[in-house]
């Protein structure tokens, strides 16, 4: 029994550290109630209950210690025990009594720990301090957990030791072996204190007789700590159900950019501009009302929904009953996003990601740096249960404006196939614009009697991005859709709609017969499956109207269009023995281009054998039999007419393949067979053109000479399938480049990267001319040996036509400047002009201005192997837009390209183009030149005196005005001999030294007199640009400034700029001048 006493002491023990580690946790209630200090008026209480806590514990806990001690030893003594000490045995059990009381009290200072941190946790605190902090809090319950299943195991162990007196003595001297143990433990780490080890074993023996003079029974104590552990028990669900809580419970969440805008991380929105149709209703049963015109229509643009993707921590955090917002904040540089109307459209979590679907209000606010020096910023806001709001970090959005939606159809055996030119004019060049378009041309598909067909299988929509030609991959990705109707025609003198031979079940078109009038004259279309299939409905050509429609604007059409099936007895290829025979021939020989530059014929013949097997034998004939009863369809050439299968009826080929003629068969005398030829030529229009067929196929006809015994018979011949190996290279390599003449985008700094080379004037140093009249790039200066090298080159030719010795390398100016938009200064305003390329891509142009097309422009210019800036007034305007290490991505910069040709193609290359910058020639600031008011001597100021000049290098000298032909410096609108307050901005009378006003605006008696004069030829230093006399006729003063805007006009145009003037104060200090 005396070892059962001992783990009742250790259990309390046990408890006493599990109090400890909640204690803990009201530590961090301390902490979060510091942090809170400003928002939670009840911070003094919690942390007067914080102290209160430690300091009980921290009694207890000493308490404890030094008693778990003395019953070590006591329990030394009993150990001998026999039955004759039942009597102090017992009052050993009243000893333990006192440790289970003292447990339940330590159990409840957790219970009020636990309930302090919840309070804390309804309190609200804020989410950063929340977050602070939760990892702390998850540690201290990591403890508290594994500390309380602890206690809960020795519970029971204790409980069933009380069983039996024996297994209590057994237990006792186990424990008393641990406690020993210990002891000797903390007596190494604390050599020096023995003292302290001696008081622990006199407190051993004063509680000794403590012990004599109690008494407990053990049943009563089973009972008590039964109670203890469910009381363990439910302090532990509490704080399960806790740590779920913080599991759960969404902390934070961090953008995944798409794209950076700028450096900023960012997401891209699509705008999409379109015309708006209003259509009017129609059926199957009565044409269009528009039958051989289009639809009114009006311009409209909207916003198309794009989804923000977001990391969550946790990523399995519970978002069920959240709700989701877009906030905004305002900076320098930064537009609301509230501007724009971002909305949240919808919101779902999946595999740790949060994807928020944004929507816009206007689209048209969304700021770009081009246009508006300024981006829209957003954040993503989750309000959670209780008032807990988690923001995302702030990201960019730009806008990109899609345009020209075009409905498409797929493979149509009519019409041609849309190309950027076509669908960018909106002609439909293969969907039929109007109803009458598509009534008197020939169908388009084709659908069997018996079966149906998916109409959005032959439909696609394209659209232009930025001048590239593209379709939309997934409509629905872009709140777009297809709505498809039946639209009545009829065909002659017919009272029945050939479209009421089809019914509609969403995108399925089904033939079927239509519902008649009691007299069977008219026919009206029939609901779905309403009546039955029957061969009656073939060669009916039913239509449908097709429209692209917006599903996020009320089901807006943006774009429709015909198209025209025609029902047929059996599919394309399949066709019914009593109106002819088809015979497939075994295909010929596979053939292969490997894009060399000539191709030889092919020529491919029918045998003897063939003939007989294939086409003799089908009606069971000899050759003279066949002779007389067939007669080969010839053309004036004698050669067989070719036929092409265009839904389930063969007509005339349009683009006959080869020749097909019929030659005797050297194997068989007197019989004739057939040779296809095909020209090289030919063949390589056809192995290098835009589509490559699998195979070619052809199709040539024997007439049967009397059609009731015999039906037409035609023969198929293909060839085997068609490979066609084409040429590849890598081309720029970096290693073939001169790093140090190569330069990162937008940086002033050599050999920092290889995307682009700088372009500019001779120095005057050079002695190449004596005024910079030319601003050029030699092309091939930048590379190893000054010549472009064509690298990873894959070559199927046998004779390696595409080796880079055999290359002609053609420079010209890229097709992708086309569409590009860069700043340039005219006249001291910003202005926007975009480029194009010629015909020829040797001249860089400027096409518009401010989105207004101009008369192109040159820009640039390739002559020979140098790419020359133009002297226009557009190139000068965007090359003096900013200074020469100024580069941004609205700077001018040129896009080059090599284009490698073997003397018969282009190679095709991964890396065939490359950036050149072409820098301002001179930069002009401010020399920041003085006056002083009313000096003894006039206050000049030489225009020349008020600048400061540098050129490319930041280099200036005397004779750099002559050779950059320095021919003006002017005051920006003003004239000579006038003055000039009227234009110059001062800070006179201002609060804020940094507050420039007009100087007319704060008084009319200081004059600033302006004499200009040009310098045409011989300019120097000294060169006489003018003055600017200062003049006050009013009172003294105090030191001012005053900001001149200036314009410089030198070889390569116009250098506008602001320069200082400083005024110094009245000479002779405050002395009042004379007014007369």
């Amino acid at each position: 029994m005396r070892k059962k006493f001992l783990s009742a002491f250790m259990l309390g023990a046990l408890t006493l550290a599990a109090t400890s580690t909640i204690t803990s946790c009201k530590d961090y209630d301390g902490d979060i109630s510091s942090l809170k200090e400003q928002i939670n008026a009840n911070a003094e209480a919690l942390a007067a209950a914080k102290a209160d806590l430690q300091s009980q514990i921290s009694s207890m806990k000493t308490a404890l210690e030094a008693k778990d001690a003395e019953l070590a030893n006591a329990i030394s003594k009993l150990n001998s025990a026999t039955a004759e000490n039942k009597a102090a045995i017992e009052a050993e059990v009243n000893r333990a009594k006192a440790a289970e009381a003292a447990l339940e009290t330590r159990i409840a200072a957790a219970e009020k720990a636990l309930a302090d941190l919840k309070a804390l946790v309804d309190t609200k605190v804020d989410q950063a301090d929340f977050d602070a902090e939760i990892v702390k809090i998850y540690a201290q319950m990591e403890a508290i957990e594994a500390n309380l299943g602890a206690a809960l195991t020795r519970i029971a162990a204790l409980e069933e030791g009380l069983k039996n007196e024996e297994t209590a003595r057994i237990a006792a001297v186990a424990n008393l072996q641990l406690q020993i143990d210990a002891l000797n433990a903390y007596k190494a780490r604390v050599e020096k204190n023995e003292a302290d080890i001696v008081a622990i074993i006199d407190q051993i023996k004063a509680m000794q007789d403590d012990i004599k003079a109690n008494a407990y029974s053990i049943e009563d104590l089973a009972g008590k700590l039964n109670t203890l552990n469910g009381t363990v028990e439910a302090l532990m669900n509490e704080i399960s159900v806790l740590k779920v809580f913080v599991n759960t419970q969404l902390r934070s969440i961090v953008f995944d950019p798409m794209t950076y805008y700028h450096g900023v991380e960012a997401t891209e929105a699509f705008s999409l501009d379109y015309n708006v149709y209003a259509l009017e209703a129609v059926n199957a049963d009565a044409q269009d009302k528009k039958f051989d015109t289009r639809y009114a229509s009006t311009a409209a643009s909207t916003a198309l929904p794009v989804v923000a993707n977001y990391f969550m921590n946790p990523s399995s955090a519970d978002l069920k009953d959240a709700k989701f917002a877009i906030v905004s904040e305002d900076d320098q540089f930064i537009t609301r996003a509230a501007a724009a109307g971002i909305d949240v459209a919808d919101a779902k979590a999946e595999n740790g990601m949060l994807k928020v679907t944004l929507k816009f209000a206007d689209p048209a606010k969304i700021k770009s740096v081009a246009n508006d020096q300024a981006i829209t910023v957003f954040a993503t806001q989750v309000a959670l249960a209780d008032d807990v709001k988690v923001t995302s970090d702030f990201a960019a959005i730009y806008k990109s404006t899609i345009d020209g939606v075009a409905l498409s159809v797929i493979n149509p055996a009519n019409g041609t196939e849309c190309t950027a030119a076509t669908c960018a004019a909106h002609k439909h060049a293969h969907i039929y614009a109007t109803q009458k378009e598509a009534a008197t041309a020939d169908p388009q598909y084709s659908v069997v009697w018996n079966s149906t067909i998916d109409l959005a299988t032959l439909v696609e929509t394209h659209y232009n991005d930025n001048g590239t030609h593209a379709k939309f991959a997934k409509m629905s990705d872009y709140g777009l859709d297809y709505k498809y109707e039946l639209v009545g025609w009829f065909e002659g003198t017919n009272k029945t709609s050939e479209t009421a031979h089809a019914a509609l079940k969403g995108s399925i078109l089904r033939p079927q017969m239509p519902e008649f009038t009691e007299n069977n004259t008219v026919g009206k279309a029939a609901a779905w499956e309403a009546t039955e299939q029957s061969e009656t409905t073939i060669g009916r050509t039913p239509m449908v109207r097709i429209s692209v429609i917006d599903k996020n604007n009320n089901d807006r059409v943006v774009d429709y269009g015909y198209i025209k099936l025609v029902i047929t007895e059996s599919a394309p290829g399949v066709t019914p023995d009593e109106d002819y025979n088809v015979v497939t021939m075994p295909e010929f020989g596979a053939l292969t281009y490997n894009y060399t530059c000539n191709v030889a014929d092919v020529e491919n013949k029918l045998t003897w054998a063939q003939i007989e097997k294939e086409i003799y034998n089908l009606n069971g004939m000899s050759r003279d039999q066949f002779d007389a009863n067939f007669t080969k369809d010839l053309d004036g050439n004698n050669n067989f007419v070719q036929y092409d299968l265009v839904n389930g009826k063969y007509v005339a080929a349009q683009n006959p393949v080869g020749i097909v003629a019929p030659v005797a068969d050297p194997g068989a005398a007197m019989t004739e067979v057939a040779k296809w030829t095909i020209a090289g030529t030919e063949l390589m229009d056809i192995y290098t053109g835009a589509s490559v067929p699998e195979k070619l196929t052809t199709t040539f006809k024997y007439v049967s000479n009397d059609p009731k015994a015999y039906g037409d018979i035609y023969v198929t011949i293909s060839t085997g399938k068609i490979t066609v190996n084409k040429p590849s290279a890598v081309g720029l390599d970096n290693a073939n480049k001169i790093a140090e003449n190569w330069y990162a985008t937008n940086s002033s700094a050599a050999k920092s990267g290889y995307d682009e080379v700088h372009a500019q004037t001779f120095s005057p140093e050079d002695g190449k001319e004596s005024v910079a009249k030319t601003l050029a790039y030699n092309i091939f200066n930048p590379f190893v040996n000054n010549q472009i090298t064509i690298t990873g080159i894959v070559d199927p030719t046998p004779g390696k036509e595409f080796a880079d010795a055999n290359l002609t390398k053609d420079i010209v100016f890229s097709a992708k400047n086309v569409g590009n938009k860069f700043k340039g200064i005219l006249d001291n305003k910003v202005v926007e002009y975009t480029l194009g390329v010629s015909a020829d891509g040797l001249t860089l142009q400027a096409t518009h201005k401010n989105g207004v097309v101009i008369t192109a422009a040159p820009v640039a210019v390739i002559n020979g192997n140098k790419a020359e800036f133009q002297h226009t007034a557009e190139a000068e305007a965007m090359l003096n837009y900013a200074t020469h290490d100024a580069l941004a991505d609205d700077v001018l910069v040129a896009i080059m390209e090599v284009k490698a040709n073997n003397g018969c193609f282009d190679l095709p290359l991964e890396k065939s183009t490359w950036n050149v910058r072409y820098l301002r020639p001179i930069d002009v600031a401010s020399n920041n030149a003085e006056v002083t008011d009313a000096a003894t001597t006039a206050q000049v100021v030489k225009l020349s005196n008020l600048v400061k000049f540098l050129d490319w290098r930041n280099e200036w000298k005397n004779n750099y005005y002559a050779y950059y032909n320095i021919q003006k410096i002017e005051v920006i609108g003003a004239a000579a001999g006038q003055n000039i307050a009227e234009f110059v901005l001062t800070n006179l009378n201002q609060a804020n030294a940094e507050t420039f006003v007009p100087l007319s605006d704060v008084t009319n008696n200081i004059e600033l007199a302006y004499n200009p004069i040009e310098v045409t030829s011989g300019q120097s230093n000294t060169s006489d640009y003018g003055t600017i006399t200062y003049t006050n006729h009013g009172n003294t003063v105090k030191d001012f400034m005053i900001k001149v805007p200036v314009v410089v006009t030198y070889e390569w145009g116009k250098v506008y700029t602001v320069v200082d003037l400083k005024v110094n104060g009245t000479i002779g200090g405050n002395s009042a001048k004379p007014v007369f």
